[in-house]
C-alpha cells in the first residue's frame, strides 16, 4: 500500500480539530499559569513551555487519531538515502532560508510603505528570541529548549501533520491541486512569513509525493530551521544582544532580496529537476476518490 493511502485515513474535520485543539489548549494552559504571557513575548519560561506543549499535544492527538484509524507512522519513515542524497537534502536548507528572505521582502516590503503599522506589529515587533543572548541559567535552559523545539520537534511534528496526514487526506478526497494548496496555505498562515511558508510547504509536499516518505521533508525542515536559528544567534552575537529589526532597518535592507533570489532560484530549479520530476514507475493519486 502506498504511504499516501496509509496516511489518508484520518478525516479532514478530525485533523482540523486536532490542530485547533492543540493551539487552544496550549494558549489557555500557558496563559492561566502565566497571565502576563499574553501581554509580553519576552518571557523566556512561558515561551519555551508553550513551544514544547504545542508540539507535544499535537503529536499525542495525531498519534491517537492515527492509531484509531490504523495509520502506522513508521510507514512514513521508510526511505533509503545515499550519502549524496542525504547531503542534497541537508544543503537544501540554504536555498529554503534564502527563499524565505525573498518571500518576506516580496510580500512585506510594499506593505511596509502602504500599511507600516501592520508590518511592524505582525512581522517585526511580535518576535520572540529562540536563543536568548543572556547568561542567567533560566535563559540558557530556555534557549536549549527552544532550539530543540525549533530544530527537532517542529520539523517532525509539522511534517507528519501537514505533509503526512493532511496532504494525504486532501490528495485522496479532493485531488492533487487541493492537496498542494490547502495544507500549504494552512501551514503558511500559522507562520509570520505566510508566503515563504506556503512556498516551503508546496516544495515539501511535492517531495513527499515523489519519494513516498517523510524523511526528505523532515531533513530539509530541520536544516532550514537550524540555519534560521544560527542566523538569529549570529545576529545577536554581532550586536551583543537580542535585537528587533525596526521598520526603517527592514526597508533599508531591501538589497537582501536580490541576493536571496540569486541563491535560491537556481538551487531550487536544480533540486526540482533532480528530485521532484515524476520518477519512472511512480504512482500518484492525482484524482479524488470517495
Amino acid at each position: 500500500m502506498a504511504v499516501h493511502e496509509e496516511f489518508s485515513r484520518v478525516s479532514v474535520p478530525v485533523l482540523l480539530l486536532i490542530i485547533l485543539g492543540a493551539v487552544v489548549f496550549t494558549v489557555l494552559t500557558v496563559s492561566v499559569i502565566w497571565p502576563e504571557w499574553l501581554d509580553s513575548n519576552l518571557l523566556p519560561v512561558p515561551e519555551a513551555v508553550a513551544s514544547v506543549s504545542l508540539f507535544a499535544v499535537l503529536w499525542f492527538a495525531m498519534w491517537l487519531a492515527a492509531r484509531r484509524n490504523g495509520v502506522r507512522f513508521s510507514e512514513g519513515l521508510r526511505f533509503d538515502l545515499s550519502r549524496r542524497e542525504a547531503a542534497d537534502l541537508v544543503l537544501m536548507g540554504v536555498p529554503m532560508v534564502a527563499s524565505a528572505v525573498l518571500a518576506v521582502y516580496v510580500f512585506y516590503l510594499p506593505l511596509s510603505y502602504i500599511w507600516p503599522a501592520f508590518v511592524s506589529e505582525w512581522l517585526l515587533e511580535d518576535w520572540t528570541p529562540i536563543i536568548w543572548y543572556r547568561t542567567e541559567t533560566v535563559y540558557v535552559v530556555c534557549s536549549i529548549v527552544n532550539v530543540i523545539a525549533a530544530v527537532i520537534l517542529a520539523p517532525v511534528v509539522e511534517e507528519f501533520f501537514f505533509r503526512g496526514l493532511l496532504f494525504s487526506r486532501f490528495l485522496k478526497r479532493f485531488g492533487l491541486i487541493a492537496a498542494m494548496i490547502v495544507p500549504s496555505l494552512l501551514f503558511g498562515v500559522l507562520h509570520a512569513d505566510v508566503l515563504g511558508a506556503f512556498f516551503f510547504g508546496v516544495i515539501l509536499s511535492f517531495l513527499f509525493l515523489r519519494t513516498g516518505s517523510l524523511v526528505g521533508p523532515i531533513i530539509i525542515h530541520m536544516s532550514n530551521n537550524a540555519l534560521a536559528v544560527l542566523t538569529e544567534f549570529a545576529d545577536s552575537w554581532y550586536y551583543g544582544r537580542n535585537s528587533e529589526m525596526t521598520l526603517a532597518e527592514f526597508q533599508a535592507y531591501w538589497w537582501l532580496a536580490p541576493i536571496a533570489a540569486v541563491i535560491c532560484i537556481p538551487w531550487i530549479i536544480w533540486f526540482w529537476r533532480r528530485w521532484l520530476v515524476p520518477r519512472a514507475g511512480a504512482e500518484v493519486a492525482a484524482q479524488p476518490t470517495e
